[in-house]
């Protein structure tokens, strides 16, 4: 048996490298399909497939506040609700909470330093099962108001900053003004939670005030947790619904909106965004595959004619048909194997433009590389693709009838190979037109979304953060009197238009959901509204050109003793007093029975797409900061609109905050444009990939239908001899030949629409503004198609038309 293999092998060899054509093209196709597949794998694997560094990543959850109703399907929790997660001891052996801030490090006079950070319940590493690569993590009582600060750094930062230097651990750090004590330094590649374009520089307590633990509105936590050993998800979902049941009749008024509590894999909850699309991709570099394997297999049914005298000589010399389908799939495997590495070598050469597929979040310790579990997925795809294009060409080629194929000439009844080869056309056919559906709908889909209205005029506008860390900037008025230098200063900068302060960016901030009683609406009869609720300084709307639709925007009449003034979106006011004007109206934070003082409207804008581009408008209410003395949103974020570019100003900006406090560095800065262009980059990757991947699909099924018509005018030589010789025109045999393509071309463009109508379906998601069945682009994308295979058919269908009918007949 083994010896029959090698010879197998050995008489293969010398077979392809016979057929440098063909063995050439069949490779290049191999290589093609078997490369995108296994780029798209490997991607696939990195984000989605390969475990997490943790420990028994499985039981890893993150728990989510379900409030689909106001516009937040996956919100995080509050700590209250944090204490009560904890509570459900049946269902978790652990729980830990966190949020995202941010320290200013100043270290022996230097410049400071802006670090990313991490408060966190003193547990989260034993929730994860991580180890410090040195010295320890928190402490219980570490984990309390009024405690020494202790503090763990990163890897990176440890190396970077303090050069690898072991002595670290028992140091102070001043962060924000306060000393810390280092208590150890985390392993290299941790990096938790995962942060978009910088990883976290160090972790140190939550250290809850009983403030905190007391509101079950500020939903600012995530929350991680760790199952019980033996406890489903499900079992988790079904106690976290009669948690959330419970809690919405204890506290009615502060989970308004809340319709359940539920948790979500660690990883599934991290690749939330991307999974649909990446796994669309990957179907797509499958159709690619199956393209390719009907292409190789039509070139072997092609190849067939030339081999039917060896297959019919060996079968006269005794060789069974099993050993002959034995040969020729050993030849099909040697293709297959060959194609596979190369096809790994232009797998591994696209991962530079692939790393762009992998979540901004993710991009710290996630990365794309060759490993096993690619590895035993490419032979897996290499000896499937063997069989999907050289089990039927061998089981046809096998059953040549040794008398025809030993006559002079004779070249039997090729009716059953004509009629796999166009069965694979049309396959082909079919696939490319799903594939360039596809294509075509996340084309128009990005077109629109990188033309959708933000709501604001994003050019020309420069956009940063400052710190204004505790302890220093802890008083309001403190506060209050450095922005106001900085904007005094910032407009005085040359080519400065206006600048403002707000606490969040559009884009970049989703904002604070507050409920908002509107006065005197019919529509909603004192019953509050969640709205978005935003509290900015004078300046920040116009700044930002966001249209004032009626009334005017703050300016120095709205201080702190002055009635209340708030400003409205137009979604709210046609929602609040549809066909009224809104002017002039009242509402109030909260009830309409709190203690809140009214507002007045002041103020409309347009709708800005705060919240995403593909989201649709909420109400919004935006506060003016010296009305708003108890707030909780910071004014740290400044925009400038500038006459030129805006970087242009980044140097005489940084002198002047410096001139003001030299320990508050500019964070984050970068321009409007180039947030929206974050915002869109994912989909330009995906579109950019997908399309490309569709052109391949094109020219593959192009290359099909051409091969397909190449092979019958070759075996219709004779019969076109006889037709032309009895009077036939050029136009005639011309029209024959495209018509049989085109007849090919239409049964797989019908079958191809069938299935995309369907499949496009799945990716309703990923689109903005476009339906999954888009009749414009269903139109576009099999013209497209017919007219390539239509060229595809014109080379064979003018050959035919050339024959000489004399020489024709001479070849009987």
């Amino acid at each position: 048996m083994l010896l029959e293999i090698q010879k197998d092998i050995r008489f293969g060899i010398r077979t392809l490298l016979r057929s440098r054509g063909f063995t050439g093209v069949a490779l290049l196709t191999l290589t093609l399909g078997i490369g995108a597949t296994t780029a798209m794998f490997s991607v696939v694997d990195a984000v989605l497939l390969r475990p997490l560094p943790y420990r028994n990543p499985q039981r890893l959850v993150t728990l989510f506040a379900d409030l689909t109703q106001v516009g937040y399907p996956r919100a995080r929790v509050s700590s209250p609700t944090y204490l009560d997660l904890s509570a459900q001891k049946r269902v978790f052996q652990n729980v830990a909470a966190l949020n995202e801030t941010s320290f200013n490090l100043s270290r022996n006079g230097g410049a400071p330093k802006q670090l990313n950070g991490i408060l966190t319940t003193y547990n989260l590493f034993s929730v994860l099962g991580v180890q410090p690569l040195f010295g320890r993590t928190f402490l219980p009582e570490e984990d309390r108001p009024g405690t020494n600060r202790v503090v763990l750094l990163s890897y990176s930062l440890w190396q970077n900053r303090f050069g690898g230097n072991r002595g670290i651990v028992g140091q102070t750090l001043r962060l924000n003004d306060e000393r810390y004590t280092v208590v150890g330094v985390m392993p290299p590649g941790f990096s938790f939670p995962e942060k978009e374009v910088n990883p976290i520089d160090l972790w140190t307590p939550r250290a809850f005030t009983v403030q905190e633990l007391s509101a079950r509105q500020a939903r600012y936590l995530l929350v991680i947790g760790r199952l019980q050993p033996g406890v489903s998800l499900d079992e988790v979902n079904a106690d976290l619904r009669i948690l959330a049941g419970q809690t919405a009749r204890q506290y009615p008024n502060d989970m308004q909106g809340v319709s359940r509590f539920f948790a979500e894999p660690l990883q599934a909850a991290d690749t939330h965004e991307v999974k649909r699309g990446l796994l669309m991709l990957l179907l797509a570099v499958g159709f690619i595959l199956l393209i390719a394997c009907a292409n190789v297999a039509n070139l072997l049914l092609s190849r067939a004619t030339a081999r039917r005298r060896e297959i019919a000589m060996r079968a006269a010399l005794g060789a069974g048909r099993g050993r002959i389908i034995s040969q020729l799939l050993t030849e099909s495997a040697l293709l297959s194997i060959a194609g596979g590495v190369l096809g790994t070598a232009l797998a591994v050469a696209s991962f530079a433009f692939l790393k762009y597929l992998i979540p901004a979040d993710l991009s710290y310790s996630v990365s794309l590389h060759f490993n096993l579990t690619v590895f035993v997925f490419t032979i897996l795809i290499c000896l499937a693709s063997s069989f999907l294009f050289g089990l039927a060409p061998a089981l046809q080629i096998s059953k040549t009838d040794l008398n025809e194929a030993l006559r002079e000439g004779g070249r039997g009844s090729t009716a059953s190979r004509r009629l796999l080869g166009n069965v694979s056309v049309a396959g082909e056919i079919a696939l490319s037109l799903m594939l360039l559906a596809g294509a075509g709908l996340l084309v128009k889909s990005l077109y629109k979304l990188q033309h959708v209205n933000p709501g604001f005029q994003a050019s020309h506008v420069l956009t940063l953060d400052f710190d204004m860390a505790e302890p220093r900037y802890r008083d309001w008025n403190f506060r209050t009197q450095f922005q106001r230098q900085i904007l005094e200063g910032v407009r005085a900068i040359p080519g400065v238009q206006s600048a403002g302060f707000a606490g969040g960016l559009p884009l970049d901030s989703r904002g604070w959901t507050e409920e908002v009683t509107p006065a005197g609406s019919d529509a909603w009869r004192g019953i509050p509204a969640n709205m978005i609720y935003r509290v900015i300084m004078p300046g920040f709307l116009e700044t930002l050109r966001v249209p004032l639709i009626r009334g005017r925007f703050f300016d120095s009449r709205d201080r702190e003793n002055a009635p209340l003034a708030a400003i409205i979106n137009q979604k709210a006011a046609q929602d609040f007093w549809p066909n009224q004007n809104p002017i002039g109206k009242r509402l109030k934070l909260g009830r309409v029975d709190s203690r809140n003082p009214w507002m007045q409207v002041v103020g409309v804008t347009g709708d800005v797409k705060h919240t995403g581009l593909m989201d649709n408008p909420r109400q919004e209410i935006y506060c003016p900061y010296l009305q708003a003395r108890s707030t909780l949103q910071w004014q740290r974020f400044l925009v400038i609109r500038t006459k030129g570019d805006p970087l242009g100003i980044l140097g005489h900006l940084r002198r002047f905050a410096a001139s003001i406090d030299p320990e508050e560095p500019l964070n984050h800065v970068i321009t409007m444009m180039e947030i929206i262009q974050r915002k869109t980059a994912q989909g330009r990757v995906q579109t950019t990939l997908l399309g490309a991947l569709a052109a391949l699909a094109l020219l593959m099924a192009s290359l099909g239908i051409y091969g397909a018509m190449a092979y019958l005018v070759t075996q219709r030589t004779q019969e076109i001899g006889v037709r032309m010789a009895l009077g036939a025109q050029k136009m005639h045999i011309l029209a024959m030949v495209l018509k049989r393509g085109l007849i090919l071309t239409s049964i797989g463009a019908i079958m191809g629409v069938c299935a995309a109508c369907g499949l496009t379906r799945l990716m309703n998601s990923l689109l903005f503004g476009v339906s999954p069945t888009d009749l414009g682009v269903l139109i576009g994308v099999t013209s497209l198609l017919v007219l390539a295979a239509t060229l595809a058919c014109l080379v064979p269908a003018q050959r035919a038309a050339s024959i000489d009918p004399i020489e024709a007949l001479r070849t009987e």
